[in-house]
């Protein structure tokens, strides 16, 4: 029974390890490099749609990609999830990632996009 207990932990962590492995997306073709930026909005008139429980008005992230000089530091694949892994905001986020959440959330997904300057 021991060692079935340790070959499924051993198991349990190798398939963690492997989910959180920095993962790079393929790099964009043609001559300019990508740039993005982030805008966040919230509609004060309506509740969030994902949890009316939380009593707090609509919020919808956007990010615009365009053509740009390759400068600075890369883009994360999506900001602002430091932290919040588990919150309820982040329920429809989890159901659309599925089986790689973890690995977006953990910030290991690499782009090659650069935030505006």
């Amino acid at each position: 029974m021991r060692t079935l207990a340790r070959v499924a932990f051993l198991a349990g962590s190798a398939g963690s390890a492997m989910l959180l492995a920095q993962v790079t997306l393929p790099a964009p073709h043609g001559e300019f490099a990508v740039g993005r930026t982030a805008l966040f909005w919230a509609d004060q008139s309506r509740l969030e749609d994902a949890i009316p429980e939380a009593n707090k008005p609509r919020e919808i992230a956007a990010f615009f990609y365009y053509p740009a000089v390759a400068n600075g530091e890369p883009a994360q694949y999506f900001p602002g999830l430091a932290g919040l892994e588990s919150a309820p905001e982040t329920r429809v986020l989890r159901l659309q990632f599925g089986g790689a959440w973890p690995t977006v959330a953990a910030g290991a997904v690499r782009t090659h996009a650069y935030i505006e300057p």
